[in-house]
């Protein structure tokens, strides 16, 4: 929204951008008169803490672009494509950013791959596939923000791992979604694998 120094303003700008889709999405007056609120809260926190900390932290960043990868499989290629909220980049690691309204997916299923979304992407920025534009990076943050309005405002849910309950930190949690969608996809490229509508109970 601004390269550059965000402006004094900053978060009525953002309020009224909140209001205005949500006016959009069909929100009437009274639905509003809570929203409104909701999105100053909102953007107060994204102004006034979350992007501060984040220009100072990750001098680089990109919104909403687009990137892929192929992956050699048994049968044909196989074009793996991610659309990221937000890259970040300080030096050559990044950051993979997704924002949500809803709740996030726990550490635990990222790094169990059952909520592979912010790996992939992570596997394809290692790759360099969002460039020409956005250079290849080593992944060092894999990052939920979670959009309240309430109390608090806002979450930020970092699922890199690198400890001891979750050892792979997020280079390698995104090798490893990346391999294991490669032994998926060669799985089903055999016609005797079956195809089960409930593989993994959660």
């Amino acid at each position: 929204l601004w390269p550059g120094a965000w402006p004094e303003d900053a978060a009525e700008t953002l309020a009224g951008l909140i209001e205005g889709e949500l006016v959009k999405a069909g929100f009437d007056e009274a639905a509003m008169a809570r929203e409104r609120l909701l999105a100053r809260r909102l953007a107060c926190w994204l102004a006034d803490e979350f992007e501060p900390d984040r220009r100072t932290d990750w001098p680089q960043r990109w919104v909403e672009v687009a990137g892929a990868i192929t992956l050699d499989a048994p049968f044909s290629p196989f074009h793996l494509t991610a659309r990221a909220d937000r890259l970040e980049a300080a030096g050559r690691v990044g950051a993979v950013i997704d924002f949500k309204t809803g709740g996030p997916p726990s550490i635990g299923q990222v790094h169990s791959h059952l909520a592979p979304q912010l790996s992939l992407t992570a596997a394809i920025l290692a790759e360099g596939g969002f460039g020409p534009d956005i250079p290849a990076l080593h992944p060092a943050q894999l990052l939920y923000v979670q959009l309240i309005g309430r109390d608090p405002p806002g979450r930020e849910i970092d699922v890199s791992g690198g400890n001891s309950r979750h050892p792979l930190d997020a280079a390698g949690v995104a090798e490893a979604a990346r391999e294991g969608l490669a032994r998926r996809i060669a799985r089903f490229d055999d016609a005797e694998t079956p195809y089960r509508s409930w593989e993994t109970p959660q």
